[in-house]
């Protein structure tokens, strides 16, 4: 049987209107960000709110670059120019994907996350923390229009727990 792992962040947005941040996560649902190496995330479209909760999933994937280095791993050289020509993977396919739940409670602005999830995938806490502050970040939120006040900026920190 899976063990299940969930972790927190606090994200406050400043102002924070009625409906804010369900508005936020859907602005920024679909934007990818690399928050590790070739790992690369992203955040679905935010389900209804209901009782002032809200959940979707976090997508992580590995992004392969076309331009880097190749090797065949039987013969442990690289392929030559023919064999090279014949690798083509599209521009919108990613490799090892996971997903995680996540579900926000929108009064006190807390996400929990799935950090390891019923395939034993982890999303390490530092990571969502990494993916969050990117997707709210001042550079993205400029170009976004809200149909309430904008957010002039939005924080994200780790909810961590002092043990007694």
């Amino acid at each position: 049987m899976a063990t299940l792992e969930f972790h927190a962040l606090n994200i406050s947005a400043h102002p924070h209107p009625a409906g804010i941040y369900r508005e936020l996560f859907e602005k920024v649902a679909g934007y990818r960000f690399k928050y590790f190496g070739e790992k690369v995330a992203a955040i679905s479209v935010p389900s209804s709110s209901s009782d002032g909760i809200f959940w979707g999933y976090i997508f992580s994937w590995t992004e392969i670059d076309a331009n880097q280095r190749i090797l065949d791993t039987l013969l442990m050289k690289e392929p030559d120019e023919e064999q090279k020509a014949k690798i083509s993977i599209p521009d919108n396919i990613g490799f090892h994907w996971q997903i995680f739940h996540y579900a926000f409670r929108e009064s006190d602005h807390t996400l929990i996350f799935e950090s390891k999830n019923d395939e034993n995938r982890t999303f390490a806490p530092a990571n969502a923390e990494r993916l969050f502050r990117a997707l709210f970040h001042e550079n993205v939120l400029r170009d976004l229009s809200f149909s309430s006040a904008k957010p002039d900026y939005v924080e994200v920190d780790l909810i961590v727990e002092a043990s007694g």
